[in-house]
């Protein structure tokens, strides 16, 4: 197995500026404050979802260059509370594999916001192959060696799970929690079911015909799963933290927790997620 990938972004000053909401400015050391309140630690396996826009005013000018400064400042932090002992994953997710298009491993762009493509394209950083539910990764080169399956056994939420990981939300809600549909499919709950997904996959410029299992809703039934309802069984378990940076929440789940909790509940009542 290759060595581990080192993220390449730069470290970032604990005085660095990052938001700005009203007359108050919100450094680095202020982020990395947060992020140890509601309980990241050096060595923990992270997964980040995130909205960025929903912080406040970035402190750096509104260029390209300035962007790339706002993303790495969050980066930077990120990979210094988990350390170099701990890994790092970002969905890189692409849903045009279910539509024919080829997926690149290497240069299809993630479709699930500015921070995850920024990751995606740092030199240290490497991306898994499942053509839809992808995820980019610093360190742990374990997450790379996956099934087909992208909410099944080996898949990268069962690596997460396995290895007692934690799902960060980055200025947005449950509603991003991809992370239920392994709970879900792990459970085996009546309003999904397995549907094999065929195509193109590209990496390092070799083509290869590919496939790959997607746990999907069921159409013209109730199936899409409730935020609300799975915040509720969150906070009831107490596995739901969160702090306040500029305009925005930052919310912790241990993911094993979580699984092992919504399991308990959809046991007693398979359609709870859905409100």
């Amino acid at each position: 197995m290759a060595a581990p990938a080192v993220l390449a972004v730069l470290p970032v000053s604990p005085e660095t500026g990052i938001v700005r909401l009203e007359d108050k400015l919100y450094k680095a050391v202020h982020l990395r404050e947060c992020l140890d309140e509601i309980g990241v630690s050096r060595g923990d396996h992270i997964v980040v979802h995130s909205r960025m826009i929903a912080f406040g005013l970035p402190v750096f000018k509104a260029t390209e260059a300035g962007l790339a400064q706002f993303l790495n400042a969050f980066i930077g932090v990120l990979s210094s509370a988990v350390g170099p002992e701990g890994v790092l994953l970002m969905p890189a997710f692409t849903y045009s594999f279910c539509k024919g298009e080829p997926y690149d491993v290497q240069n299809t762009p993630s479709t699930v916001g500015s921070l995850t493509e920024r990751f995606r394209q740092d030199a240290g950083v490497r991306r898994t192959r499942d053509p839809i539910f992808s995820f980019a990764v610093s360190g742990g080169g374990d997450y790379l060696d996956i099934s087909d399956s992208c909410f099944g056994e080996n898949s990268v939420f069962d690596k997460l799970y396995a290895n007692g990981g934690k799902i960060l939300f980055l200025g947005t809600d449950m509603g991003s929690a991809t992370y239920i549909h392994y709970v879900e499919k792990k459970f085996g709950v009546p309003y999904r079911y397995d549907k094999i997904f065929g195509g193109t996959t590209i990496e390092n410029g070799v083509a290869r015909d590919a496939s790959c299992t997607y746990f999907v809703r069921r159409l013209g039934e109730k199936s899409v799963f409730s935020p609300e309802a799975l915040r509720k069984m969150l906070e009831e378990s107490g596995n739901y933290n969160v702090s306040q940076f500029g305009a925005g929440k930052i919310t912790c789940v241990d993911a094993r927790r979580c699984a092992d909790s919504v399991i308990e509940r959809l046991e007693k009542n398979p359609l709870c997620l859905l409100g």
